[in-house]
């Protein structure tokens, strides 16, 4: 919710009558500094923070500053401290002791220190003393710099407000000033030190503290306030040693003359009664001594010359109270109280010691409002009072105040101020710039003149989160929202309502002239008025432009008033155009003005509704139902105000309709007012008149916008025919300027930046990037472009944190120093409708970082980056392939690691060695795939499309490095980029195109240059953020319309459609794929050799293609069914960040008859992967190019680079390898698998592939091994300690060329594989660890190992194998010894069949003859104990369970057994005793259990019966 605070000041205009003439010589201690010797004194002015209390010896800021600072700067001058600070010393006596304490030591610099003493004063008087002290400083001979200290005080908010009143005086005077008490708040919020901790933690962390009272710093606080004053003092000397602003009139209103403290011994003073003078008294304050007296009714009288009188008196414990009268027996007359008294005693100790009453020096202004002249003042001292244990008695005091020279400016008094000449709309642009403007203030004096005011004027605002004024009027918008802002200047006040605003949704400002019409009465619609109108350019509100007038009503004149409505009390209506909103959604601020003649017999009014459509939208008025506006309101013309009422009928009010409350009126005056309905927020309407609130109202849904604002005006409220004021002259009115502003009223809130991540290894020369959420509570837009970056450097990672230079972008490359260290990112995010700044964000800490591997042989690579490799080459040229892969720990190039192997799909294109050359043999396309192998027997691959042309063929083949944007300024949507790119040094960021393009105007296309023919090939990059939002970038593919010789109509005249407009890219950024679509185009109207069918029955029957995909499709493994073809189920190409290929291959062959038919296709290939293959061949491949997603303004861009295309002719061509790889484990003894994908570019079928294993002791130097020419290869024990590979060569219509797999070091193996196969109804542990069905788990060579099995509840056990054989599970287990071999293991369980519980064995009954029962007072007596045990079984519940005992006469004795004396295995036990047991007789124990089957039907079994015989 938003808070707004409303500040009203009441001060004097006082205006320059004699200017002030500073005397020729008036120097300047500024000037002073310049000069290299001499006395340089400085001055300090202020309580006892400067005077040091707290401080030890010369520990006080004002000491430490000389000696530190101004002695060691100027080390040729004599440096003087003045210090001039009085404990308890208020600006006020500041301001009355500075002429003895400060000016007359003649100083160069003075500081002044009130900001703590003045906490709790009134602004006025605050400002008025402050504005005193400057002003007298201003017109020494020398004139000093002047600086504002503002000290701390753990209550800093109770600073902050005295602070923003010094502030004034010190923007006002151009005063630099540095805030000791926001400084020292921002550490103690920050925990970097502890101000005072009493109130919360004692003493105990004492030696913590930096003040020892809360306000006064001990010497730790003032050497904190010295080393920060000195800090702001490096970081710009001019900013503060200054020159002083010149003001002709003081902004307070309130002028001195010669401000001074007299003493107590001043001639002009007499005393009567018991008074005595004590020159022992506080002598620090009091130099001169003190008069005091103890006895009531003492008087002391003064005489004295001025406008101000005041004491510097005693105040404490024993104080007492005075009464003063001023000019007694005149009219002038002025009486008050002086109170001494302030409670702050020591109470008695546990010893019973006296209390100690305390005493300090006070001021105390008594009047500063008298006419300048001579006044006696009498003090009249009053009887004691007791209070807290001390009397109360003491009248003491030191020095009066006066200000006996009369000031260089009096006072003038204005009736009204105008501000209508200011502007009031404030447009705040999206990148947070706006305009400002100025507040214009004139006064009207009482005889009706105006005066322009140029100085004196105090300004404020409302809501300085919409708009700031500075002392000289110049408002500052900050946020969206309307502020007023107030000028006061003497007694005379004025406000204005500014608005700033996103857009104006309806403006008029009357300047150009057109047509009201006739108005109309409003009590009766026949009578009209024609000629009742002008626009003039005499009177406007700001002196430009036009204005509408509304001019008298001439009724003595017939032919104006045909209707003769002389004698009717009648009012005529003019509704305001424009100013009705467009519907009851709409939401925003209007504004208009009009123009008052002043006269007091006029009874206009205006006449404010709300659109018709509230809650309850019709009453019943004289049994009709009425519309309902949304309000009906006035404000009508008193004599000297202007009155808001509430308009609702009766029949509204007495049905509860809302009023608007809050009711107050607006000075009236002649001239221009502003009338303001804020209605920008929701069930709100606010009306202002000159910036004051005169009504308000808040009511649910009852906000519906506004109805109309209309401007009536009364005919004959009065008899007679009145020139000065009567039916003639007392309706005209001028209306102008109405704007409707919308107006967004949130709070300016600074933007966050949250959970700032950093993705990367903690390795020496790894590329680390950071990304962030961005944050607003206003919803404001992010700007990006002005986001900022940098990232820091620790030695432990949780705090000495320190910026690494040059490190301020998003990603930061490890550095060698940044080994055993940690860094983390740090950004600071900014918003484009607000200029309000975040904080720094922070990521955690990362590290500590390790040295980067100078070995990756061990390392396991997840993901192989080509993109370095230059995709694009001449026929005879020559290339090389370079390989980066990431692992766990980071980025490696791989190029000359000797890991990778490579294959090409197409070797009469290009063939590659096995350090990655290329060779190129023929123009035309192919995949070259690289593979790297890991340690732990996976491999990673990745593709790239190498496409070859014929130099000398047409090509077009188009990077960045030398592009030009010759117009940049017209061509906003490009822009050369240096990073992200993929090869050279610039790519292009491209964005939507603007109407005043020169380059790229249809997209970033490069196009073909080359012959007409469907045969084709293209390859363009683009670069993936890896970011879900504003990551969009797509590359375009399309054709043209035109036939074989390139003519885009036909003899016939007709025009040939395109038939492909292809896209694939990050079209939808959400998602975690890359998508594609491939829309037919206009393929139904080709026909064979690209006729165009148009009419006729051929027509619309051309071949569509196999692969029409018209939507957006992602490439997430799923099925998609094409237009015109079957169900093909999509490859899986996950986002990866990083720049990425696409190429398309049109091969029509030669024959250009193939257009339009199914003889070819179009493939479209995204990193080397075949995405689709529509059997369609289109006239051409015109172009190929990157599209636009993002404004041109913008500072969010698609990236590219790199794009070509080129005509090719197919090459004859062998059947070749897609994919090659070898499976199994390199160890002698296991088996070694060829894997191949074979293919014929030509599409010819492949019959066969050959095998031929090979060896090598280098891996360089290959011989075949005898016989091994399958699929598969079982190593044989010779080759431990050789390299193996697989020679593959495919068969189609002729034989291809033999490719070789990577090469494998074949030795013993460390571990073996075992597999477990097992389904869902139990889970399995191969030792300690939970294995998963069907997954290899490797184990020691020659290890034991322990397979346990846990059937799932109801399920057991039914068969168990180790390669294939049955072995048993005896207690759920399999054991696997000496592993020597990868196993296979299958287990298979079984659903347990019903079974009844069992008892187990019954023990013998154990005796006992001195059984003790638990019932207190029972004797031992004999017992028996039994034990038994029931299995629970399968499919059974157990109901009960108990034991029966049995005499020899058979007779039966159940004896239950409770489930909770029942072990969870089914063991219990019973024991029976009591007289009930015979001697001699035998008895029988014999457990029970009733069981219920699932079908409810219940048995009782039994246990082993057992006997005993009773001793």
């Amino acid at each position: 919710m938003r808070k707004i605070c409303f500040t009203l000041a009441v001060m004097l205009l006082l205006t320059m009558l004699s200017p002030v003439v500073f005397a020729a010589e008036q120097t300047y201690g500024i000037d002073n500094l310049n000069n290299e010797s001499g006395d340089l004194v400085i001055a300090y002015l202020g309580g006892s923070i400067t005077e040091g209390a707290g401080a030890t010896g010369s520990n006080r800021y004002a000491t430490q500053l000389t000696n530190r600072y101004f002695k060691t700067k100027y080390p040729n001058k004599n440096v003087i401290e003045v210090n001039a600070g009085v404990g308890g010393t208020p600006s006020d006596l500041g301001l009355f002791r500075m002429a003895k304490d400060v000016s007359s030591k003649n100083p160069d610099v003075v500081f002044v220190e009130f900001a703590v003493n003045d906490t709790g004063r009134d602004e006025k008087t605050v400002k008025q003393n402050m504005e005193g002290i400057v002003r007298q400083l201003s017109r020494l001979p020398k004139q000093p710099v002047v600086i504002f200290l503002y000290t701390a005080k753990a209550d800093f908010a109770a600073v902050d407000k005295t602070i923003a009143y010094h502030q004034k005086i010190a923007d006002y005077y151009g005063i630099a000033s540095i805030n000791l008490n926001s400084y020292v708040k921002g550490l103690v919020d920050d925990k970097t030190i502890i101000w005072w901790d009493k109130d919360v933690n004692g003493e105990k962390n004492k030696n913590l503290w930096y003040s020892d009272d809360g306000t006064h710093p001990n010497d730790k606080g003032y050497t904190l306030y010295t080393n920060y004053i000195m800090e702001q003092f490096d970081k710009d000397f001019g900013q503060y040693f200054k020159k002083l602003t010149t003001r002709e009139l003081p902004i307070s209103g309130y002028e001195y003359g010669a401000p001074r403290a007299v003493s107590h011994n001043d001639t002009n003073a007499s005393y009567t009664g018991s008074w005595t003078v004590n020159n022992s008294r506080l002598t620090n304050r009091f130099q001169d001594g003190v008069h005091e007296t103890t006895e009531a009714g003492a008087t002391v009288t003064y005489t004295f010359t001025g406008r101000s009188i005041g004491l510097y008196a005693v105040r404490g414990d024993e104080g007492t109270t005075a009464s003063y009268v001023i000019d007694e027996g005149t009219p002038n007359e002025k009486t008050g109280t002086i109170n001494n008294y302030y409670k702050h005693g020591t109470n008695p100790d546990t010893n019973g010691d006296p209390r100690i009453p305390t005493q300090m020096g006070v001021s105390t202004m008594l009047r500063s409002d008298l006419a300048f002249g001579e006044h006696t003042i009498k003090i009249t001292t009053n009887a004691p009072t007791q209070q807290n244990g001390y009397t109360q008695n003491l009248f003491s005091f030191g020095y009066f105040f006066v200000d006996d020279t009369e000031p260089s400016v009096t006072i003038e008094d204005f009736a009204a101020l105008d501000l209508s000449g200011s502007k009031t709309d404030y447009l705040r642009n999206a990148d947070g710039t706006a305009e400002t403007g100025k507040i214009v203030v004139k006064g009207q004096r009482q005889d009706g003149t105006v005066v322009d005011l140029d100085s004196g004027v105090a300004f404020t605002s409302s809501n300085e989160e919409v708009a700031t004024v500075s002392v000289d009027g110049t408002v500052t918008p900050v946020n969206q929202g309307t502020a007023v802002i107030t000028a006061v200047c003497g007694s005379a006040e004025a406000g204005i309502l500014i608005s700033v605003y996103q857009s104006k949704i309806r403006e008029n400002n009357f300047d150009t002239a057109g047509t009201v019409g006739n108005v109309s009465s409003a009590h009766d619609g026949k009578l009209t008025y024609a000629n009742t109108y002008e626009w003039q350019a005499e009177n406007t509100r700001t002196g430009t432009g036009m204005a509408l007038y509304l001019k008298n009503i001439d009724r003595t004149n017939p032919a104006a008033d045909p209707n003769n409505s002389k004698n009717k009390l009648n009012y005529i209506m003019y509704g305001v155009p424009s100013a009705g909103s467009s519907d009851v959604a709409e939401r925003g601020v209007i504004e208009c003005w009009f123009y008052d003649t002043g006269l007091e017999k006029v009874q206009n009014q205006i006449w404010l509704t709300g659109r018709s459509n509230p809650p309850v939208t019709t009453v019943v008025m004289n049994g009709q139902n009425k519309l309902l506006d949304a309000f009906r309101a006035s404000v009508t013309y008193g004599s000297t105000t202007y009155n808001f009422n509430n308009n609702y009928g009766a029949a509204e009010a007495a049905a509860g309709y809302p009023l608007f409350t809050n009711l107050s009126n607006a000075p009236r005056s002649k001239g221009w007012h502003q009338l303001v309905i804020d209605y920008s927020q929701d069930d709100t309407y606010v009306v202002y008149i000159d910036g004051k609130v005169v009504g308000q109202r808040t009511a649910e849904n009852w906000n519906c916008g506004i109805g109309s604002i209309r401007f009536d005006r009364v005919l004959n409220a009065y008899s007679g025919d009145d020139p000065n004021g009567g039916n003639v002259t007392n309706q005209e009115l001028w209306i102008d300027d109405l704007r409707i502003y919308n107006v967004k009223t949130t709070n300016a809130v600074p933007p966050e930046a949250r959970n700032v991540k950093v993705s990367g290894e903690a390795v020496e020369d790894q590329v680390l990037t950071a990304g962030y959420q961005f944050y607003d509570e206003n919803g404001d837009e992010e700007d990006t472009a002005s986001t900022q970056w940098k990232w820091q450097v620790s030695t432990s990672g949780t705090g000495d944190w320190s910026d690494i230079p040059g490190a301020n972008a998003r990603n930061y490359t490890l550095r060698t120093e940044n080994n055993d260290k940690y860094v983390r990112a740090a950004v600071k995010a900014f918003s484009k409708t607000e200029p309000v700044e975040g904080e720094w964000a922070y990521s955690a800490a990362l590290g500590p970082v390790i040295p980067k591997p100078t070995d990756v042989t061990g390392l396991i690579f997840t993901r192989l980056d080509l993109s370095k490799t230059p995709g694009n080459y001449a026929l005879n040229a020559s290339g090389s392939m370079t390989v980066y892969g990431t692992s766990s720990t980071g980025t490696y190039e791989l190029t000359d690691s000797g890991r990778v192997s490579y294959l090409s799909d197409d070797r009469s294109v290009v063939t590659v060695d096995s350090d990655g050359g290329l060779t190129f043999r023929g123009d035309g396309y192919a995949t070259v795939i690289a593979t790297v192998a890991n340690p732990d027997g996976t491999t990673v691959s990745a593709r790239i499309m190498i496409t070859v042309y014929d130099p000398e063929k047409a090509h077009t083949i188009q990077g960045y490095e030398s592009y030009q944007i010759k117009e940049p300024l017209k061509d906003t949507h490009l822009t050369l980029v240096d990073s992200p790119v993929r090869t050279g040094t610039k790519a292009m960021a491209y964005r939507q195109v603007p109407s005043t393009a020169t380059l790229e105007k249809w997209g970033l296309f490069t196009f073909r240059n080359g012959a007409t023919a469907p045969q084709y090939a293209a390859s363009a990059w683009f670069y993936d953020s890896g970011e879900k939002t504003n990551a969009k970038a797509g590359i375009y593919l399309q054709s043209t319309d035109s036939d074989k010789d390139g003519n885009r109509k036909g003899a016939d005249g007709i025009s040939y459609p395109l038939t492909i407009s292809s896209e694939i890219g990050i079209l939808d950024d959400t998602s975690d794929y890359y998508t594609y679509r491939n829309p037919q185009s206009g393929r139904a109207n080709v026909g064979p050799g690209g006729v165009q069918w148009t009419s006729g029955e051929n027509k619309g029957k051309g071949y569509i293609g196999t692969h029409v995909v018209g939507n957006t499709t992602a490439l997430d493994g799923g099925m998609v069914t094409p237009t015109g073809g079957e169900p093909v189920q999509k490859p899986v190409i996950k986002r990866t960040r990083g720049w990425h290929q696409v190429t398309a291959v049109v091969q029509g062959g030669p024959a250009w008859e193939n257009a339009g038919t199914e003889n070819g296709y179009i493939k479209v290939f995204l990193d080397g992967i075949e995405v689709y293959t529509d059997y369609y061949v289109p006239n051409v491949l015109e172009l190929v190019g990157g599209r636009s997603y993002y404004p041109a303004d913008g500072d969010v861009s698609s990236y590219y680079d790199d794009m070509s295309i080129f005509n090719f002719v197919q090459q004859p061509v062998k059947p070749g390898l897609r994919s090659l790889d070898i499976t199994g484990t390199p160890a002698v003894g296991q088996t070694l698998t060829a894997q191949a994908d074979a293919w014929d570019k030509n599409g010819d079928a492949i019959t066969q592939v050959k095998y031929q294993w090979k060896a090598s002791d280098d891996g360089t130097v290959w011989s075949n091994i005898a016989g091994a020419v399958e699929g598969s290869y079982t190593v044989a024990p010779e080759y431990e300690g050789k390299y193996i590979c697989a020679g593959v060569t495919p068969v189609s219509t002729e034989e291809g060329e033999e490719d070789l797999s990577r090469a494998l070091l074949i030795g013993e193996r460390d571990t073996y594989n075992v597999t477990i196969t097992f389904d869902s109804n139990g889970s399995v542990k191969l030792g300690d660890n939970d294995v998963t069905s069907g997954v290899a788990v490797a184990v020691p060579s020659g290890s034991n190992q322990t397979i346990a099995i846990t059937p799932n509840s109801g399920y057991e056990i039914d068969t168990a194998t180790v390669d294939g054989s049955s072995v048993a599970a005896a207690n759920n287990t399999v054991t696997l010894e000496n592993v020597k071999k990868d196993i296979a293991v299958g287990i298979t369980f079984k659903q347990k069949q019903a079974q009844q519980p069992i008892f187990g064995p019954s023990s013998d009954p154990q005796e006992q003859t001195d059984y003790t029962p638990p019932t207190a007072g029972t004797a031992p007596q004999y017992s028996a104990v039994m034990f038994t045990s029931l299995d629970g079984g399968y499919g059974w519940t157990v109901v009960s369970t108990g034991v029966e005992i049995r005499d020899d006469q058979n007779k039966k004795i159940p004896l239950p057994v409770a489930s909770t004396n029942i072990t969870p295995d089914g063991k219990f036990g019973v024991r029976v005793f009591g007289a009930g047991l015979e001697k001699g007789k035998t008895y029988t124990l014999t457990p029970y259990a009733v069981v219920e089957d699932s079908q409810g039907s219940q048995t009782t079994i039994y246990g082993t019966p057992k006997t005993f015989t009773v001793k």
